[in-house]
């Protein structure tokens, strides 16, 4: 009992569920380019005149400027002033150097810091950011027209 156009609705169909499927791994993709997170008390083992990279989370880069506080675990100390961002270029910090005659009692020491992490392929232009944002619902509306229009031209 193969009605005429059932076909096409089957394909329709497995084609919607795949679509679907691939623009969610590659919105996923996208959405790392474009946001960030806060990361609180991220522990890391201060080392003198190295770039010390944080070693509890899978941080790619951190944000330029955004650490608002490294605090020595022993005493609770806000250290921030002992300690510079080591960068690879761009946005994109990838750790900290200890400054050039920063406190000994520093060195091996188990700090924490607090910053704001970013993927290191960040989009640094929030144009660029904004549009990629609204992809999804552009090819959605796009998709919604196309079936629309399918079925109104079956009819």
């Amino acid at each position: 009992m193969n009605k005429k156009g059932q076909g096409a609705i089957i394909a329709m169909s497995i084609g919607a569920i795949l679509l679907v499927v691939i623009l969610g791994v590659i919105f996923g993709t996208l959405s790392d380019q474009t946001t960030t997170t806060s990361v609180g008390s991220d522990q890391f083992t201060a080392a003198n005149g190295t770039c010390v990279r944080v070693t509890t989370t899978a941080a790619e880069c951190i944000l330029k400027g955004s650490t608002t506080a490294i605090v020595n675990d022993t005493n609770q100390v806000d250290v921030l002033a002992n300690f510079t961002e080591c960068s690879t270029g761009g946005v994109t910090v990838n750790g900290y150097n200890m400054v050039s005659n920063a406190n000994a009692d520093l060195t091996g020491a188990t700090v924490n810091a607090t910053y704001t992490e970013i993927g290191c392929g960040y989009i640094t232009s929030a144009t660029t950011r904004t549009l990629i944002n609204l992809l999804p619902v552009l090819l959605g509306i796009a998709v919604l027209i196309f079936i629309v229009g399918f079925i109104a031209l079956k009819r």
